[in-house]
């Protein structure tokens, strides 16, 4: 496991973040009187208006909660800071404002770097960072206008070697996949407990190979029929399908209301699946490993590539699936570092946050000069 000396214990306490409520348009923020300003160099949260995730089929905000962390350092002098863009989980909508609480004293006593938040929850508890009509280009969203936002704000490096994204559970997904499309961008990427099936793949009784599941589906979808605009989006918001709807309209949209296709169909008493349809399901998180052969030689030119995981996760087919990652870049030749810990999915999210996500990217970042 990579590590890097945590420095001083002395080192002085972050300071708190300032939490905002700045409306985002571009790369400017808007004031009450219409004067258009940057946001301050100081911690802050603010809502940033995505043009990316505006005019989507479903009507999902096109509002991402963004929050910067920047380290006492970056008050103490003009120099320019490597950038972590951290991916928060589905239905992690407060993780941008915790993050003081959660890094603590850690990001000071180590390598000096900004931390940004970009939170992927929306109406259905997730956008998956992924793109799709029917609820906006997440994954554009992040490389496209939030990364070109911060550079333009904020004292960064703008390199890819100065540039890691991290993520857990819904976030770690986004960060492996969106790094490996995107290793120009993001020079480094760890991965924790992400929403990635194994062998399996999704028709795991408990994602969505379950026929009981698929009735409960279907009897949901069937509480839809008819409706159309905010009456349809607070109805998928609130239903105990929210779940298999989020997934739905990220990996399977459609252009007709709900806006995303279904792999299973009531057909004569009985529940049948359409393969077509469920190819764009597994093509979802249940194909990591096409994805890998398909970007070995992106993820191999990384400055470095982290897994870690909890094997006591209660949702087991993540284990499987960060064991099936392992495998897979293993039998690849992409070198990544793996780490397996005896927690479950969340219950020491801020210990690995600060005992193994900062020193990974400390150790990257700290082999780098400012250009």
């Amino acid at each position: 496991m990579l590590r890097r000396p945590r420095g001083a214990q002395g080192a002085s306490s972050i300071v708190m973040a300032v939490v905002t409520t700045l409306i985002v348009v571009g790369c400017t923020s808007t004031t009450t009187d219409g004067a258009v300003t940057p946001p301050p160099d100081v911690n802050t949260v603010f809502q940033f208006e995505s043009e990316q995730l505006a005019d989507n089929d479903l009507g999902v905000s096109p509002r991402i909660t963004v929050g910067v962390l920047v380290p006492n350092a970056y008050f103490s002098s003009d120099d320019r800071f490597p950038v972590l863009y951290f991916l928060p989980g589905y239905t992690a909508y407060d993780t941008a404002a915790d993050m003081p609480d959660v890094l603590g004293e850690a990001l000071n006593a180590t390598e000096p770097m900004i931390v940004v938040t970009v939170t992927g929850a929306n109406e259905l508890g997730g956008g998956w960072y992924t793109d799709s009509t029917a609820t906006g280009n997440w994954e554009q969203a992040l490389v496209t206008e939030i990364v070109p936002y911060i550079d333009d704000h904020y004292r960064t490096i703008e390199s890819p070697a100065a540039r890691g994204l991290a993520g857990h559970s819904m976030g770690g997904y986004g960060a492996l996949t969106i790094g490996m499309k995107h290793a120009d961008v993001f020079g480094s990427v760890f991965a924790m407990s992400p929403a990635v099936a194994g062998a399996r793949g999704i028709g795991a009784p408990e994602l969505f190979g379950s026929e009981s599941g698929a009735w409960r589906v279907l009897s949901a979808l069937e509480a839809l029929d008819g409706l159309e605009g905010e009456a349809l989006l607070d109805a998928m918001s609130s239903s105990g399908a929210s779940y298999e709807f989020s997934y739905g309209t990220a990996f399977a949209p459609s252009p007709e209301p709900p806006y995303f296709r279904y792999p299973y169909a009531k057909v004569d008493g009985g529940v049948v699946r359409d393969d077509a349809v469920w190819a764009l399901w597994q093509a979802g998180f249940g194909e990591v490993d096409a994805e890998i052969a398909q970007h070995r030689e992106a993820l191999a030119s990384l400055e470095a590539l982290g897994l870690d995981c909890g094997r006591n996760d209660e949702y087991q087919w993540i284990f499987e699936g960060c064991d099936f990652v392992d495998a897979e870049l293993t039998a690849q030749g992409v070198p990544h570092v793996y780490t397996v810990h005896n927690g479950t999915h969340t219950n020491r999210f801020a210990q690995r946050m600060t005992d193994v996500m900062l020193p990974f990217f400390a150790e990257v970042f700290g082999k780098h000069e400012e250009p």
